[in-house]
């Protein structure tokens, strides 16, 4: 069931793509960020629907939120992680000593 778990964001950045677009029709570069937004709302929505168990992510979807979020950004969340846990061992291993 369709439960709001992050809140209907995707209708607030939708909201703010339409304000951006009526503020500032000649400003191209606010213009992309509009679209961007556009995108990122598209990618909340199935992200939603996910987390509430109304559908799973597919690999279109995923493959679209690693084109939003860029890059490597996986990678570095996944290092960063590795890197809490390292830490979190490193003290619990230091207590045992």
């Amino acid at each position: 069931m369709y439960g709001g778990s992050l809140d209907y964001i995707e209708h607030k950045i939708e909201e703010c793509a339409d304000t951006i677009r009526g503020r500032a029709p000649k400003d191209y570069l606010l213009q992309a960020l509009a679209n961007h937004l556009d995108e990122l709302k598209e990618v909340l929505h199935n992200v939603e629907w996910d987390f509430s168990g109304d559908a799973s992510l597919t690999d279109e979807d995923r493959e679209n939120i690693k084109r939003l979020v860029g890059a490597g950004k996986e990678m570095v969340c996944a290092i960063e992680d590795a890197k809490r846990v390292r830490d979190e061992l490193n003290g619990l291993i230091k207590k045992s000593l």
